[in-house]
């Protein structure tokens, strides 16, 4: 008992220590905007802390938000009113992240606490815990439902709403509560469960219908109704490509999340594959076992709703699924070990010389993925926040410049519109690469649509253009942004007002 405890002290101890080493790296926030969603985010929470309600500030008009709900804007308001003064307020939104990192970590231990050191050292997940995204907050709440839910149905139901109303994907709960509980014939505990969530959900749903603008644009249906979007970019005839491309992603990025590697090579793709299902058959194995969980239940409904959605489910979105994939390799791992120490066992030499070589194998793969994890803490991803805390150094000239310069009622199309609104103070739009261009990755349609950029800005009252050299990175290939950059410096309706380090920023004549 005592090494075990002893064991797990020391993988604690290091598991903390490594996740506060990089939230120390990540203390002011260098990639704000970079993934978009935490500009929105934190814009959201400084209308909620002006008194202005659940809105987006930053956009045209500034709409009512009704496509993300208001749980983790309204946590991330008290920011905002503890200190109002922004960029210098994203260090106190690093010490948040952290908190709820921490919170996290220990609720995820209430389940399995091995897995929740491994868990709190996964590179992804520290580097969307160190963000300002959602995901951490979501996941907290996620994991208390779980741990309610075989005791206390009502209350579990209760969080799961509070769990929809700060990140709308844990709606999956209301499907796999109920199937859970009925799977067991525990009907009263469906009803207490369904009975609790719902008023979250309608609250939710009334509240966001009745403020939904109705714009017809897809970009402004990007930020503010999630169906809207999918009905303007969905294609019947495509619904099979996508499925079958977001079923090839989900296994990458479940590898992925696995063991971290940036490559993309056929040796890396066929290890994350690998891994994805080794992690599936393990969770079948531990299933068998024990019985079936609500966990394994709303993984089961959440992939059901990933797989025919229009956006690729990269790591990201398959973090809320983080811990009972690790489940699952653990189950693979503890089965392959314990037949290996029993064929050791037998007096034959042979039969040591197999185990002794499998289980030497399981050890070095060990040590390779406590490398690769090393390294991507120390390496890749601080890499990232190096990048983008130049790139934000760079910016600045011509944000002041911007905040300065152009009139109080300016309205720009930007890339990173949020971040762009929230250090100028002008409103902006963004033009966001619709999905169904995503997966057909035809560059004609893709360079279309962005030529139309001055349709969307007069769309949306806009005049000025601010462009980075990388927009889009994440979107586009090389080549794409190279012509759409070109095509607007060639376009004499486009006036360059300003530059600086290669920002330009461009005002559209009449």
């Amino acid at each position: 008992m005592m090494p075990h405890r002893a064991g797990f002290g020391l993988l604690a101890t290091a598991a903390a220590a490594a996740a506060g080493w990089y939230f120390w790296q990540a203390r002011d926030v260098p990639h704000f905007g970079f993934l978009l969603d935490d500009a929105i985010y934190f814009s959201s929470a400084k209308a909620w802390a002006q008194g202005d309600g659940h809105k987006i500030p930053g956009l045209p008009g500034e709409p009512w938000q009704t496509k993300y709900p208001f749980g983790y804007p309204w946590l991330l308001q008290w920011i905002w009113r503890a200190w109002p003064e922004f960029p210098a307020n994203l260090a106190l939104a690093a010490v948040v992240g952290a908190v709820l990192y921490a919170v996290q970590s220990a609720v995820t231990a209430q389940w399995n606490r091995w897995i929740a050191a491994a868990a709190a050292v996964n590179p992804v997940s520290l580097f969307y815990g160190a963000s300002l995204m959602s995901e951490t907050a979501g996941m907290c709440v996620l994991m208390a439902v779980f741990a309610l839910s075989a005791r206390f149905p009502a209350v579990a139901g209760a969080v799961a709403g509070l769990a929809v109303l700060i990140r709308s994907a844990s709606l999956g709960l209301l499907v796999a509560g109920p199937v859970w509980y009925l799977f067991q014939r525990r009907w009263r505990d469906a009803a207490r469960f369904t009975v609790s969530m719902l008023p979250a959900v309608l609250l939710w749903q009334w509240w966001s219908g009745a403020r939904n603008p109705r714009d017809p644009s897809i970009q402004m249906s990007f930020y503010t109704d999630y169906s809207g979007y999918l009905a303007a970019s969905f294609d019947p005839a495509g619904i099979l490509g996508v499925v079958q491309s977001n079923l090839e992603t989900a296994l990458l990025s479940a590898g992925s999340l696995l063991w971290f590697d940036a490559g993309d090579s056929i040796t890396v793709s066929y290890r994350k594959t690998m891994l994805a299902l080794l992690a599936v058959y393990g969770i079948v194995r531990w299933t068998q076992r024990e019985g079936l969980s609500l966990y394994t239940v709303f993984a089961a409904v959440y992939l059901a709703m990933l797989l025919p959605w229009n956006f690729s489910p990269n790591e990201r979105f398959l973090l809320p699924l983080l811990p009972l994939l690790l489940r699952g390799i653990w189950e693979c791992g503890e089965a392959v070990a314990r037949a290996m120490l029993g064929l050791w066992r037998r007096a034959g030499v042979a039969d040591r010389v197999v185990s002794g070589a499998v289980l030497g194998g399981m050890a070095a793969a060990g040590c390779f993925w406590a490398a690769g994890t090393a390294e991507s803490l120390t390496g890749y991803f601080p890499s990232i926040l190096a990048q983008q805390r130049e790139r934000g150094r760079i910016q600045q000239n011509a944000l002041d410049w911007a905040r300065t310069r152009l009139p109080q009622d300016a309205i720009a199309v930007a890339y990173q519109e949020s971040r762009f609104a929230l250090f100028t103070g002008r409103h902006a739009i963004g033009m966001p690469l619709p999905p169904q261009l995503g997966y057909a990755r035809k560059p004609d349609p893709v360079q279309a649509y962005f030529s139309q950029v001055k349709e969307t800005a007069r769309r949306h009252g806009a005049r000025y253009l601010y462009m980075t050299p990388w927009d889009y990175e994440l979107d586009l290939r090389d080549g794409e942004r190279i012509a759409w950059s070109r095509r607007i410096t060639e376009d004499p309706r486009w006036r360059l007002l300003h530059e600086s380090a290669g920002i330009r920023i461009f005002e559209l004549l009449p």
